[in-house]
């Protein structure tokens, strides 16, 4: 159940290696589509307000024509809660991991959402977006293309 590793100060850790395979909801998206960025943006459960601006500012199809092509996706990662149903039905964008929403558990969560993209998304980039950071889609988009 446990993997036990040394650091190189000798300091033990345990890591469970179940906690990276659960996922308690899904978001919608077209998995027969590559997309060009994915980005996946860290939240808490208790964000549902920056969540809601997030969605009808930068990560709006109104402001993003590579979300209204469908050429990018914004996903939103949080932990565990019951409270996430309605707003889970209503946008289909919360990838929710079986994980308590705790600072020290941040690592463990986007670990449960790399894999999961990985696993089940088609895309070129994956970008990892804190909740109160603003990005301009397209231009990340574009500067992608002009590196690749």
């Amino acid at each position: 159940k446990y993997e036990k590793y040394s650091e190189p100060e000798n300091t033990v850790h345990c890591r469970s290696q179940i906690i990276f395979s659960i996922v308690l909801r899904s978001p919608k998206f077209n998995s027969t589509k590559k997309y060009g960025v994915v980005l996946l943006v860290l939240s808490a459960e208790y964000e549902r307000s920056e969540r809601e601006e997030i969605r009808n500012s930068w990560a709006s199809n109104k402001e993003s024509n590579t979300l209204k092509t469908g050429d990018s996706l914004v996903i939103f990662l949080v932990g565990r809660s019951f409270e996430l149903d309605e707003e889970a039905s209503t946008y289909g964008d919360l990838l929710q991991a079986d994980i308590k929403e705790t600072y020290r558990n941040l690592v463990y969560k986007l670990e449960v959402g790399y894999r999961w993209l990985n696993k089940n998304v088609k895309f070129d980039y994956v970008a990892k977006i804190d909740s109160d950071t603003v990005v301009h889609i397209d231009r990340l988009y574009n500067l992608l293309e002009y590196i690749d």
